[in-house]
């Protein structure tokens, strides 16, 4: 039983990381379009680096503001594929 458990434990791992989704393997448009669909989703950069994109501010904790988020994508080195949440400072800028 415990071997079983520790199986389907080290299987629902594996099939997060399958899952990730790296936005090295899309193009541009596929990104914008998974951020505008999803709405609020984790994205992998890199392999070992990840970042969280919003489609809109309604996406954002009460108080934050959205800043124009970038991601290498397949097809580009530099891709405007959402937003990110910030929380604004006491003269507008994000901290």
């Amino acid at each position: 039983m415990r071997l079983a458990a520790t199986l389907l434990f080290v299987s629902a791992i594996h099939s997060a990381a399958d899952a990730a989704h790296l936005t090295t393997q899309m193009s541009c448009a596929q990104a914008q379009s998974f951020v505008t669909k999803t709405g609020r989703v984790v994205l992998y950069t890199s392999p070992s680096q990840y970042n969280e994109y919003v489609a809109n501010r309604s996406f954002c904790f009460p108080g934050q503001i959205t800043r124009p988020a970038f991601a290498p994508t397949h097809d580009t080195g530099t891709c405007m594929i959402g937003h990110r949440c910030v929380q604004p400072d006491s003269i507008g800028n994000e901290e």
